[in-house]
């Protein structure tokens, strides 16, 4: 059952966030030419998810962190022919880009047709410059940026659903950086667990915390073709 894949993550260290996230792309098949554009290792945590088994894999990031790897800037234009990828994951990235339209575009560019963008945005996270942080996209914001930059077939999935989740992630982005309170983070996982399942409680009986006008959600799931 998920709730308890949720717990084990949870125990082990993950936020919420990056639990739900992982949970999310299990048994999610890729094929063919892939490029994970700025995967910061290739031992990421999200292929111990992810069915890569037909997958040839390019890496790219800002700098060669592994064997394997090509150096790309996320903000020139990508020294890729067009038409050269059956896949592109972009997993928490495109908020560090400040040049996002032309990006998306770029990616869009070197998909094969009908080559699929796969990836995930932080919506509730602090600041994390990687070099740079720039952005935290709404559901409608992410779509209609999709659209504008060529993609078709969009496909947005909140993770995280729900205030006491958001709550969760918030208690271990705190608890951590705090230098009195550092030794409740081991509490803190324990909590995060707990308001899980209150949280999936309350939506169980109808009772959810979100509105169409007032969504709460930890991140962004998208999933676009071109």
């Amino acid at each position: 059952m998920k709730i308890f894949k949720v717990i084990k993550n949870c125990l082990s260290g993950y936020t919420m966030t990056r639990t739900l996230f992982n949970l999310h792309y299990e048994n999610y098949r890729i094929e063919g030419k892939v490029l994970d554009a700025g995967a910061k290792s290739r031992y990421i945590s999200y292929y111990d998810f992810i069915n890569h088994k037909e997958a040839d894999i390019t890496f790219a990031d800002l700098k060669k962190n592994e064997k394997g790897f090509i150096a790309m800037d996320f903000e020139k234009l990508l020294p890729i022919d067009s038409n050269e990828f059956d896949y592109v994951l972009l997993m928490n990235v495109l908020e560090h880009v400040y040049n996002h339209k032309r990006f998306l575009g770029e990616l869009n560019r070197i998909l094969k047709k009908e080559g699929k963008l796969v990836g995930f945005v932080p919506f509730l996270i602090g600041f994390h410059a990687d070099p740079g942080d720039f952005y935290r996209y709404t559901h409608s914001c992410l779509e209609k940026l999709l659209v504008e930059t060529g993609f078709a077939q969009v496909k947005i999935t909140l993770i995280g659903e729900g205030s006491l989740l958001c709550i969760s992630d918030l208690m271990l982005f705190y608890f951590p950086k705090h230098k009195y309170f550092f030794f409740l983070r081991p509490l803190s996982y324990v909590l995060s667990v707990l308001l899980y399942i209150l949280n999936s409680f309350m939506f169980y009986i109808g009772k959810g915390m979100n509105t169409k006008t007032g969504m709460a959600y930890l991140g962004i799931a998208f999933e676009a073709k071109k």
